[in-house]
């Protein structure tokens, strides 16, 4: 058999360094579309663990605690909009199940209600996720204190027009039974399903864990604070799952070290915050929320 020609010999050479120059080419593609994120200095880190604390706290009462936590991985840690919200979204998910699991175990879960808050929520989470990149900070901003001020009056005026225990100052119920029922009628389902696919796309869009949204929506409606908090925290869990699923298929990736550091502080303290619900009255833990809510419309309008 004849010995194949050096001319061939020339030509696989060259090949060869062909295919190493695209796979080089294409290395570099990808090291550029994906650039390492710096590591945040030890201020950086104080900071989101301190937030994280006072976050979780009001967290722990069905508030906005949420709130601190996305202005803080904007501002400080300067992350952009859509990496803050998948952020705080992975964070809110281990957040949501520890509250939902301190409200199970002292008073019990109106899981009907609760059903009833996540599936429309869901749905506009859906949504949300998929503006989110679309939305500037400005805009992001807007929509989260117009959402919160809108729910702050809602608070107050149901509260002004509510008779009996809550509005005499007597002791939160620490069990269901009748007032965690009052919610199945017409008006108040339809208020809270139609209220609930909203609040879905404002979390998808600024990653504010549901209860922050659904639990002003609830009182709104008239629903018993604490079965409104603990609903809100339940069908939390799902909402918050589904924007981290919707972030992630949009290819937005979470920023893990702040969202530890920030994460655990806010886990922890959630207990003081359901220790602080059953200790004051229903009507105490309504306004408690109305004023942390425009606390945090005046920290982000300023």
């Amino acid at each position: 058999m004849l010995p194949l020609p050096r001319v061939r010999r020339a030509d696989s050479s060259v090949f060869r360094r062909q295919r190493r120059g695209r796979r080089q080419q294409l290395l570099g593609r990808c090291s550029r579309k994906s650039p390492q994120r710096p590591m945040p200095g030890p201020e950086t880190l104080l900071v989101l663990a301190l937030v994280g604390a006072a976050g979780g706290v009001v967290g722990g009462i069905g508030g906005p605690g949420g709130i601190p936590v996305i202005l803080t991985l904007n501002a400080v840690v300067a992350l952009s909009s859509p990496v803050a919200a998948a952020t705080a979204s992975l964070v809110f998910v281990v957040a949501t199940l520890s509250a939902t699991g301190l409200y199970r175990y002292s008073d019990g879960i109106a899981w009907g209600l609760a059903a009833l808050v996540a599936v429309p929520a869901v749905l506009g989470t859906h949504l949300g996720t998929r503006l989110a990149p679309t939305l500037s900070v400005a805009r992001f901003e807007t929509v989260l204190a117009g959402t919160l001020l809108l729910a702050v009056v809602g608070i107050v005026y149901r509260q002004r027009r509510t008779d009996g225990p809550a509005a005499s100052g007597s002791p939160v119920p620490t069990a269901p039974g009748d007032r965690a029922e009052r919610w199945r009628t017409t008006g108040r389902v339809g208020l809270v399903g139609l209220g609930s696919l909203c609040v879905g796309v404002a979390a998808g869009i600024t990653g504010i864990g549901g209860p922050a949204l659904t639990v002003p929506l609830m009182l709104v409606a008239g629903i018993a604070p604490v079965t409104a908090i603990g609903a809100g925290l339940a069908s939390g869990v799902l909402i918050t799952v589904n924007a981290t699923a919707g972030h992630a298929v949009q290819g937005t990736t979470p920023a893990l070290v702040p969202a530890l550091v920030v994460g655990v502080p806010y886990v922890l303290a959630q207990v003081l915050g359901w220790r602080y619900v059953h200790s004051v009255s229903e009507r105490t833990v309504a306004y408690t929320v109305a004023a942390v809510a425009v606390v945090g419309v005046v920290v982000i309008v300023v």
